[in-house]
């Protein structure tokens, strides 16, 4: 079987085992009648498209000279808009090969008649084909066809062997939509369109790369390109059904979570419910205890009036019976004592009436606690707020695109990160892309964390009583933020405003920080060496990595630290070392991370204060995790006079390494950090400035020098626990540095793997391959660059500066 014949079943296309389905119009599904083909390739019949075109205006989806593709939406444009959009079809170009592929189609079944004899009312079965007409004729109406001069010399075909052979009619030629009868016969390189004639002499006279079709066909028929273009289609749709699994199980997982954001709501509304049932239930019992005191009062009133009544009915009695039947002087016996009696009983009377007979009412008065709770209830419209985050999704880059390693960056935007509250000029330490496209960036000479929109808007900015380093993205608009000087990470919610939410310390200066696999990876700085830790998202140490498989110290002074898009794989700067660092994390720590608030079960405070958390060493001696917890004790009473924000203007603190002319920031920390290396710690000096006003810094609360030994299993793990579930093994896959790389500072991942890491001496970034390998230095001549990020499954990179003409500035390069 030739290429050209293979490429054809591929797809789909052979006219003797076409998909019917190929050959029908997808909205009357039916086979083609007068075949339009749309700037899509997607075919429809010419009155189904006046059909759809009349439908999608009624939905003012047409513009003035376009509509959209009932299949795909793609928009087709009108060469003659100005007419109705009933006649819009009409302008559109036939599709010849479907035509073709139909008539073609048709021969296999039925005898064909002569095209000629049946426009003139005869039906004279055709013996013959006109390639060049693509019509059907007759022995007499071929006669004829060759004595005409426009048609002496087209290509005529026995009816018998387009039968046999019937790709033969399939070879038409395609009208040229400009230049009516005119064949396309041309391909312009220089244009990449196809051209008859008449476009080549009148618009491509001065192109140099205009070939014949039918050359390149032989030419395409000779190589491979059919098949390569098939591949190629065939990824894309590989890869378009990986994002249309990757959206649908997006859709399932919204609909789960759907589901239980609804469970919240009514559990918060059955718990509110069950509050008020029980409000209403004590009220009700004390209103019914007062209720029956009261009504028993008046019922004991009632029975003495009764008791009362009864007497003085059977005195009046008494006294009616004597006077009607009795002597005179019964009578005046009788009198007397009714009228001692009446005199008593008007004595009870009255007091009766003044002591006890009250009026007695009820009234609601409702508590003033519980009438501002419902008056928050009226000014509110919602139990609360469902906040949509946004991630880039993991997938693959879409095949046959340029690859980010062979891009160059081009400036896009430049901002200014300085706000009117600062003080100083800025240290942008740290920067981030967030999924919404936002820009967040560390600022350390003004202890600052600062929220940008994409065009370097300003949102909010938030003041820290120390100098903040690093941060990463812990996912639903959380973030983590590194903290030295205090050896903390500070974990908040970036929403309307910065919402603390808990304080995770560490017994070493806390730099860079990255997300991977529910772990939170930091690189440390101690008394003697640096260290990468692994902590779970909850703040408990799982692993230290330290060292290389021959015992020799992996770090000196840890910078940044990132992590691959899969997260299997770690990066660390050593900006003493000027390497960067290639971790592969082989297995992680099985430790549960904290899981979101699945509603509550019970009724429970609706504020609560920020926790703090330890970042546990495990398998140390109890003499030495006591004087560790002395030390930690008396850190903290130390940092209780230290809240984390403050509103107030900034003010100097003594742990914040800044200077006033804000020069050469990271120069003076790695000058810092050579000068106490060697100090013995626990030593605690005042920070202090020497004549040339470059910042020395001594450790206020270094930990102690001498730690039980961690045992490993093997050269290349370090064990925090004798669990095998809390190992960590790891493979230094490589060690990158370079004789252009000075000081290597911030460290960032692309979605194709590729590395990016800045020069801060060298004043360069370099882009790295994902095996170590140097692929270019994709920025130059830049001014002691400090921090680098990438967006997230985008093309943008963004980095600072730390000189003064550009250390207030934010940049942003496009990688084209």
């Amino acid at each position: 079987m030739s290429t050209k014949h293979k490429d054809l079943n591929l797809l789909g296309l052979s006219a003797f085992a076409v998909d019917e389905n190929f050959i029908k119009c997808p909205m009357c599904l039916e086979r083609y009648t007068r075949p339009k083909l749309l700037k899509c390739l997607h075919t429809l019949c010419e009155h189904c498209i006046t059909v759809h075109i009349q439908h999608a205006a009624r939905n003012k989806q047409v513009t003035h000279r376009e509509f959209p593709c009932p299949k795909c939406h793609s928009m087709t444009n009108v060469i003659k808009p100005e007419l109705p959009l009933d006649k819009w079809s009409e302008t559109l170009p036939a599709n010849t090969m479907m035509e073709a592929l139909l008539e073609s189609i048709s021969l296999q079944v039925d005898d064909k008649l002569c095209g000629t004899c049946e426009e003139g009312g005869d039906t004279t079965i055709a013996s013959y084909w006109c390639r060049d007409c693509a019509e059907p004729l007759c022995d007499s109406c071929l006669k004829y066809h060759r004595l005409m001069k426009i048609s002496r010399r087209h290509k005529i075909e026995e009816m018998d062997i387009i039968k046999r052979h019937p790709k033969r009619i399939l070879s038409v030629p395609q009208p040229c939509p400009d230049h009516v009868g005119k064949d396309i016969e041309l391909f312009c390189a220089d244009h990449n369109t196809l051209c008859c004639v008449m476009c080549v002499a009148t618009e491509h006279r001065r192109c140099e790369k205009v070939a014949s079709i039918d050359k390149l066909a032989k030419q395409l028929e000779e190589g491979a390109v059919t098949e390569e273009l098939v591949d190629k289609l065939n990824s894309y749709l590989d890869h378009l059904k990986t994002m249309q699994t990757d959206r649908e199980k997006n859709m399932d997982k919204l609909g789960t979570k759907k589901m239980e954001i609804l469970e919240q709501i009514s559990n918060y509304k059955e718990n509110v419910n069950i509050l008020l049932e029980k409000l209403e239930s004590t009220l009700s019992e004390n209103f019914d205890k007062i209720h029956q005191q009261e009504t028993g009062r008046l019922k004991s009133e009632v029975e003495w009036c009764e008791s009362l009544q009864s007497a003085v009915e059977n005195a009046k009695t008494v006294l009616l019976v004597t006077n009607r039947h009795c002597s005179n002087a019964q009578v005046f016996i009788t009198v007397q004592q009714c009228i001692e009696r009446s005199i008593k009983y008007e004595d009870q009377l009255a007091k009766e009436q003044a002591e006890k007979f009250d009026l007695i009412d009820y009234s609601f008065e409702i508590d003033a606690a519980f009438e501002a709770f419902i008056q928050s209830l009226i000014s509110v419209d919602t139990f609360g707020k469902i906040h949509t985050h946004r991630r880039h999704a993991f997938i693959p880059a879409s095949p046959g695109l340029k690859l980010l390693r062979d891009r160059v960056a081009e400036p896009e935007i430049e901002f200014d990160a300085k706000t009117p509250t600062d003080t100083r000029n800025c240290c942008l330490s740290s920067i981030l892309f967030l999924s919404d496209k936002r820009i967040l960036v560390a600022d350390q000479n003004n202890q600052k964390i600062k929220l940008f929109k994409d065009d370097g808007t300003l949102v909010y900015e938030q003041t820290f009583t120390t100098w903040p380093r690093d941060f990463t993205e812990l996912g639903n608009n959380k973030i983590a933020v590194t903290l030295p000087k205090e050896r903390k990470i500070e974990i908040f919610y970036l929403g309307d405003k910065i919402k603390n939410l808990e304080t995770i310390r560490l017994l070493d200066e806390c730099w860079g920080i990255t997300l991977s696999h529910n772990n939170i990876i930091v690189g440390c700085i101690g008394s003697e060496k640096g260290s990468v830790k692994i902590l779970t998202l909850d703040g408990v140490e799982v692993d230290t990595i330290e060292d290389d498989a021959t015992g020799r110290r992996l770090f000196i002074k840890t910078n940044y630290v990132t992590a691959s898009n899969d997260g299997k794989e770690i990066y660390v700067t050593d900006r003493t070392k000027d390497t960067v660092v290639a971790l592969a994390l082989r297995r992680t720590s099985n430790k549960i991370a904290v899981n979101e608030d699945q509603g509550p079960k019970k009724l429970l405070p609706m504020l609560k204060a920020p926790s703090q958390r330890s970042s546990t060493v495990l398998g140390q001696s109890r003499d030495h995790l006591n004087a560790l917890a002395t030390d930690r004790r008396a850190r903290s009473e130390m940092s209780k006079t230290v809240p984390l924000f403050k509103d107030s203007k900034i003010r100097e603190n003594a742990n914040s390494p800044m200077n006033q002319f804000a020069e050469a920031f990271d120069e003076r920390l790695e000058e810092s950090y050579e000068s106490t290396g060697k100090a013995t710690p626990r030593n605690s000096k005042n920070v202090s400035h020497d004549d040339n006003g470059s910042l020395k810094t001594e450790d206020l609360d270094a930990i102690p020098t001498k730690t039980s030994p961690i045992e490993r299993e093997d050269t290349r793990s370090s064990l925090s626990h004798h669990h095998d579930d809390d190992k960590v093994e790891y493979d230094i896959l490589y060690s990158y540095s370079n004789d252009i790389l000075k000081s290597a500072g911030g460290v960032a991942v692309d979605h194709q793997g590729n590395i990016y890491v800045t020069g801060y001496r060298s004043g360069n970034v370099h882009q790295i391959s994902p095996g170590g390998t140097l692929i270019k230095t994709i920025l130059q001549n830049l001014s002691q660059p400090l921090a680098i990020c990438t967006e997230p499954f985008g093309e943008r990179i963004a980095v600072t500066e730390t000189t003064s003409t550009k250390q207030n500035r934010v940049q942003v390069f496009r990688l084209v």
